[in-house]
């Protein structure tokens, strides 16, 4: 996973196993509602490629969503 951060955009590239990871511990759990939070805001999905053999997906928020 990688984070970069330019101007007023965040960047974060991550296996979708670790969104959709549950984890089975309660302190775990609560530190992956994050990518929770994250894989529930960012829906829309604007390109695809495949890289490597991989599928990349890269998602955005919905246009109608305005952040902080």
């Amino acid at each position: 996973m990688a984070f970069s951060r330019v101007q007023d955009r965040l960047v974060v590239v991550c296996a979708q196993t670790l969104l959709n990871h549950i984890p089975t511990e309660f302190e775990d759990y609560q530190s992956a509602v994050l990518w929770k939070a994250l894989r529930e805001l960012c829906s829309r999905e604007v390109g695809r490629a495949d890289v490597g053999g991989q599928t990349v997906r890269v998602m955005m928020p919905p246009p109608d969503v305005r952040l902080p």
